[in-house]
């Protein structure tokens, strides 16, 4: 597996430079690069096995814009909440394929065997509060 990236979190008073996105504009720009949030505890098994849908669910989502994967971990966190989250930067070969499907901000991808590869992560601090 080749060394992917770890992004430095931007601290809260430079999020206007990254209009709350996580990642350098040339990654949030191209076309082919998307991001996919979940809990910091997924991190090790997604290097290993890939993006996995888990019941109920039946695709893996990836967003358009970091900064859609900040509203979602942030948003699903316990109240009491001590663990972080990881948002990566992934880039897919194609989005022209009858297993992705399409929305205005995201996409679904309906198989296993569509696997983006890792470009690199940004780890979301447990304490920090999205607006």
């Amino acid at each position: 597996m080749s060394t992917i990236k770890k992004y430095d979190f931007p601290l809260p008073n430079k999020t206007d430079i990254y209009n709350f996105n996580l990642f350098p504009k040339d990654l949030e720009d191209d076309k082919l690069i998307l991001f996919h949030g979940t809990s910091q505890k997924n991190f090790h098994s997604i290097l290993d096995n890939g993006f996995k849908a888990v019941a109920p669910l039946e695709s893996v989502s990836y967003a358009f814009e970091s900064r859609s994967c900040l509203s979602h971990v942030c948003g699903k966190r316990p109240q009491n909440n001590s663990e972080n989250d990881v948002v990566f930067a992934v880039r897919f070969e194609t989005l022209d394929d009858k297993k992705i499907v399409r929305n205005s901000s995201d996409i679904h991808v309906y198989s296993s065997t569509i696997r983006p590869k890792i470009l690199g992560y940004c780890v979301v601090p447990f304490d920090y509060k999205h607006i």
